[in-house]
């Protein structure tokens, strides 16, 4: 939970460089939002998630060293509970499933960034869940 002067600090992680850029650049715009770091391998995202304590963590399924999936097992493994929203161009039900069972709140195919903008928006907006 946060307090209502913070801002909503996202942490960005997908191995496409210039992904992370646009999405960082739309998310700056936001009020409110603050992107507190950018990674693209998996292993540093549960590092940079233990260490920042994001709110919401952006992700993408393929990442060097850990998948996605990895990742979000060893957040729950770890109790790091963050929102995750995963976003990725793995359009399959399984990988939906299998995100969501592993704790992820959101599940969006790439390239619809407004989808996560409006999510971002709306947590920002109406504050994160309790987790």
């Amino acid at each position: 939970m946060r307090g209502a002067e913070e801002s909503l600090r996202v942490l960005l992680a997908d191995d496409s460089v210039p992904l992370c850029a646009s999405l960082s650049s739309l998310l700056r715009k936001c009020a409110g939002v603050q992107v507190v770091g950018q990674v693209q391998d998996g292993l540093e995202v549960v590092e940079k998630v233990r260490e920042l304590k994001p709110h919401v963590l952006v992700t993408d399924l393929r990442m060097t060293n850990l998948t996605g999936i990895e990742v979000l097992k060893r957040l729950r493994e770890e109790k790091l509970q963050p929102v995750v929203i995963v976003f990725t161009s793995h359009m399959e039900d399984e990988f939906a499933d299998a995100c969501k069972a592993l704790g992820a709140s959101y599940f969006f195919t790439k390239p619809h960034y407004e989808k996560v903008i409006h999510t971002i928006r709306q947590l920002q907006r109406d504050g994160v869940p309790s987790r």
